[in-house]
């Protein structure tokens, strides 16, 4: 059996009137249904003399030819502008992203046209294309902007129509606010339109809210695409992988009366190793993606692109092994040995127990033509870290050059075993 999805928009105008019939004909091209106007019970005017702070214009009921698609609209004239008494944080969150005319509109429509739609079709991608056409027009014919309350934002009629084409990503905000004094809270406003509940990322460093961004926004993208089937594809406990980042873990996330959603909010966190507790945020994971994206950029031979992304790694983690590895890769490809090798040199202060902070000092020592300093630090590296083979294999490569064949083919057989 199909879910009923039940949609809600309102579409603010400072249109001195709005028609019910031109609502309508505005309506008939898209070929959406069968449209009917109903005007209201008693007069408007009557209704504005008596000094009703809101007084019914009529509303108009649309059915979609094959019944998968319900719509009531109903037309409202406001004796205050219809947003009065929102609080000033809140208005501005809805004025981001329009234009000055558009935000006039917004502050100063005393018109609305509530729109209630019944989606009882599984294809809710398909559904949301019918819903978007209907709102486009709608708000064309009296030029209303239209509040998304799901996502928590407000759109022109042409954004709305761009965003038609942009598939199901289109019907989500993702919010960035303040978590700490160098934190963000990244979430999601709008999944519960595919009926799934909403997502947070907390304590996201400043440095990574672009990367974190990109998580939050393909996991969402990901779920909106999901079969809509009796639960939602994502509950607490499940683990979500990322693509060369590793596994994040779901859990329940605290709401408060501005966030809850109907299918409610989870926040998602690094999956902690076996045995260990889980934290409170998704930095690993966040970096894991940035690194991904900065190996991507140096096998592309995007250096600059790479060093920006490790450079944001690094002021969140400034020890992160990994990142200074690539950072020092990068360094060395540039012809800056010592500034590779003052990286590796910090790296093995910080984190004595990780091989990876010599093994960097061996790599600048070899670029500086300082092999005996290089060999100790390969070699420290290795003794660290027997199990990774990149100082095997370093070290036999410097073997080689000091003529010392039989260690070089030791190392030499001892990384090939170590990557099979």
């Amino acid at each position: 059996m199909p879910r009923t999805v039940p949609l809600d928009y309102l579409l603010i105008t400072a249109a001195p009137a709005v028609e019910l019939a031109a609502l309508v004909d505005a309506l008939a091209p898209l070929r959406l249904g069968l449209a009917s106007a109903i005007p209201p019970a008693e007069d408007p005017v009557a209704a504005r003399l008596a000094g009703r702070a809101r007084v019914a214009l009529g509303r108009i009921g649309l059915r979609e030819t094959l019944g998968r698609v319900e719509a009531t609209m109903v037309l409202e004239q406001h004796a205050s502008p219809v947003m009065h008494g929102l609080s000033p944080e809140a208005l501005a969150r809805l004025l981001n992203g329009l234009d000055a005319a558009a935000q006039a509109t917004l502050r100063a429509g005393t018109i609305s046209i509530d729109a209630h739609f019944t989606v009882i079709e599984p294809d809710l991608s398909w559904a949301l294309q019918w819903v978007g056409a209907c709102l486009e027009r709608l708000g064309a014919a009296c030029g209303a902007i239209i509040f998304d309350p799901a996502a928590q934002r407000c759109q022109t009629p042409t954004q709305v129509g761009q965003g038609r084409a942009q598939g199901a990503i289109a019907q989500i905000t993702l919010h960035n606010e303040v978590w700490g004094p160098e934190e963000r809270w990244l979430h999601t406003h709008g999944l519960q339109k595919f009926g799934q509940p909403e997502l947070e990322l907390v304590g996201v460093p400043q440095s990574l809210v672009r990367e974190g961004t990109s998580v939050l926004r393909v996991i969402a993208e990901n779920l909106a695409m999901s079969d809509l089937g009796d639960l939602p594809a994502l509950r607490a406990g499940m683990q979500v992988e990322c693509e060369g980042a590793g596994l994040l873990l779901v859990r329940n996330a605290p709401s408060d009366n501005d966030h809850q959603a109907p299918c409610g909010r989870v926040r998602l966190v690094t999956a902690p190793a076996l045995g260990a507790q889980a934290g409170q945020d998704a930095t690993e994971v966040i970096c894991a993606a940035a690194l991904h994206a900065a190996n991507t950029a140096l096998a592309a031979r995007d250096q600059t692109g790479a060093e920006g992304i490790l450079d944001r790694v690094l002021a969140a983690v400034p020890d992160d092994p990994a990142a200074v590895m690539l950072k020092a890769r990068a360094l060395l490809a540039r012809g800056q040995p010592q500034a590779a090798l003052e990286l590796g040199e910090y790296l093995t202060a910080r984190r004595p127990g990780d091989g990876r902070g010599p093994y960097v000092c061996g790599l600048a020592l070899l670029a500086l033509g300082r092999f005996a300093e290089a060999l100790g630090a390969f070699s420290r590296a290795v003794t660290i870290d027997p199990d990774d083979p990149a100082p095997f294999e370093a070290r036999s490569r410097l073997y080689e050059r000091l003529g010392r064949a039989q260690d070089a083919a030791a190392d030499r057989a001892r990384a090939r075993m170590l990557r099979a």
